[in-house]
């Protein structure tokens, strides 16, 4: 009996605690949360720090490493520490590797599709609708801005390992290369020539800088593909490399002033008129004009795509295919690695590649599926080191590794960049 009329007592006590603190919590609660609305609506930053529009109170997402349109190029500063990214935003950004806050807006007037670093990291070579623009990136301010122009488009843009010359490539009604003087903006040398394809023709210099090739294919009927190299000591053709009929996806590179590495697809029919695609990758004799070599294994060629990625010592190739990547001793000419993937991953994953690349170190390769899929291979073991199925909400735009070897950046038509370690 006590011990009940002990419980009612603490029943009765509770609620008469609860009733006349009940107003007291009321208010607190609802000061509270109009007190936490009111200092969200007075805050100009959102989570990360960044600053938010006028008049909104909450960013959901962020701002950093975004453009509201295709990003289209992505660049290392020769330090690593910061990112260029352009896009057909009318902008270029300068990003800051370590936070991705942006840094700096470099302005354009027109649509950018291509922006690159100079290998001293002093300029920053632009090209897009009808213009090329040369920027300092210590002062800040544009060198000099060359009209090419109108309907006429920069896709392709590359330094000279030394930095003296820049080169173009893009398309009009012919695809056309153009030679500048990164100092004073002067063009050297303007070569018209036949489209390659969607966009403009591959650009290699040799390391000395003296060896200067592109693509081109000639207007007779059936077109031919042809790689041309000049000479920029001599301001001449030195060789035509004939590739041949239907060939599509060529990437080149000089390893000196006689030897090329191309690679591509061929497309060829057989008797029946059925059609196949089979990867070529050919080592050439400049001066000859002559493949020297023709990369296979185990005397059969590889089908699908042919990208292709050289080590910064020459010493190492690197080719994507369908399901495959094969790492090339240049110098024994033989595989010395094959990277194969399950049949289900080829498809799942994107197994197309149409970019590749390697680290400075040697150690890992990056691949890029035309379904923006991302794979990272490490050489040493042979195994995935990372495999995403979907990287960007979109198709992958531009591929670019560090100077350090410590990162990759990817871009995406949805305006994305991202950082991969």
């Amino acid at each position: 009996m006590k011990t009940y009329r002990v419980l009612l007592c603490l029943i009765a006590w509770c609620w008469l605690l609860g009733a006349l603190h009940a107003p007291f919590f009321g208010l607190v609660g609802r000061y509270g949360v109009r007190s936490a609305l009111a200092a969200e609506a007075h805050s100009t930053v959102d989570a990360y720090g960044d600053p938010l529009p006028e008049g909104a109170i909450r960013r959901f997402g962020t701002i950093r490493l975004r453009h509201p349109g295709r990003a289209t190029s992505v660049a290392f500063s020769a330090d690593s520490e910061t990112l260029f990214s352009a896009g057909h935003d009318f902008k270029i950004c300068q990003w800051d590797v370590a936070t991705g806050r942006q840094v700096a807006i470099i302005p354009q007037a027109e649509r950018t599709s291509v922006a690159i670093v100079s290998p001293d990291g002093a300029r920053l070579a632009s090209g897009g609708e009808g213009v090329v623009r040369m920027y300092d990136l210590k002062r800040q301010q544009v060198v000099w801005s060359r009209a090419i122009g109108q309907n006429r488009r920069i896709e392709v843009a590359k330094f000279s390992p030394d930095g003296i010359v820049l080169a173009t490539d893009g398309y009009d009604d012919e695809s056309t290369l153009r030679l500048w003087d990164v100092d004073t903006g002067d063009l050297l040398l303007e070569l018209g020539h036949s489209r390659t394809g969607g966009g403009g023709s591959p650009i290699a210099f040799t390391s000395n800088g003296n060896l200067v090739a592109y693509v081109s294919r000639s207007s007779r009927n059936p077109p031919n593909t042809i790689i041309a190299v000049l000479d920029l000591t001599k301001g001449a053709v030195v060789g035509h490399l004939q590739m041949g009929r239907e060939f599509f996806g060529l990437s080149l590179a000089l390893l000196d002033d006689k030897t090329l590495i191309s690679s591509g697809v061929r497309f060829e029919r057989d008797q029946d008129g059925n059609g196949q695609t089979t990867s070529a990758v050919r080592q050439w004799d400049i001066l000859n004009g002559r493949t020297d070599h023709e990369f296979r294994i185990d005397g059969q060629l590889l089908t699908g795509d042919a990208s292709m990625a050289l080590s910064a010592d020459n010493s190492l190739l690197v080719t994507s295919h369908f399901g495959t990547i094969v790492v090339w001793d240049v110098a024994k000419r033989h595989a010395q690695k094959t990277i194969a993937q399950p049949e289900h991953e080829r498809i799942y994953r994107g197994g197309n590649s149409h970019s590749v690349a390697i680290s400075p170190n040697k150690q890992f390769v990056a691949q890029i599926g035309i379904q923006s899929a991302l794979r990272l291979w490490d050489l040493n073991t042979e195994a995935p080191v990372h495999l995403c199925d979907r990287t960007h909400d979109g198709a992958v735009l531009a591929i670019a590794p560090s100077p350090d070897g410590q990162l990759l950046a990817t871009s995406g038509t949805e305006g994305a960049v991202h950082l991969w370690n």
